[in-house]
């Protein structure tokens, strides 16, 4: 199996699906439909990004003019979700935080441990490159 970027897109619309889903759920929150919606066209976008152009050309035929049709209905698509964020239809929903004793009581715990996560990132990077960088079936 070859990686493909296409992949990451999936994965990436796939969680901002799920992310909808749970904003729909969230009893909590006011505005949760239109941020289930937000969410919902952004994982989309994600998801049929690559097939789109095949839908357009199996539905209308293959030419320039179908694919800026495409290309017109993902913008208008982006102009709603702005449309959306910017008139303040996307809410944080209720999540269960820690009060500030608690989050306090928890870093003191875990001291300068708590960075690990922040400096693994470039260090797994750095190696990634390194060490992958020249297998042909990640090309």
């Amino acid at each position: 199996m070859i990686f493909q970027q296409q992949y990451l897109y999936w994965l990436a619309g796939v969680v901002l699906l799920i992310v909808a889903v749970m904003s729909f759920r969230d009893k909590a929150n006011p505005r949760r439909l239109t941020t289930g919606l937000f969410w919902g066209l952004y994982g989309l976008i994600f998801l049929v990004g690559d097939w789109t152009y095949r839908l357009a050309n199996a539905l209308a035929g293959e030419g320039p003019d179908e694919k800026r049709v495409l290309n017109i209905i993902v913008g208008l698509v982006v102009v709603v979700m702005a449309l959306i964020a910017g008139f303040g239809g996307v809410k944080l929903g209720s999540y269960h935080q820690r009060t500030p004793q608690e989050r306090e009581v928890s870093a003191k715990r875990l001291g300068n441990r708590l960075f690990i996560p922040a400096l693994a990132i470039p260090l797994v990077t750095v190696i990634g490159v390194l060490l992958f960088n020249n297998i042909p079936a990640l090309q």
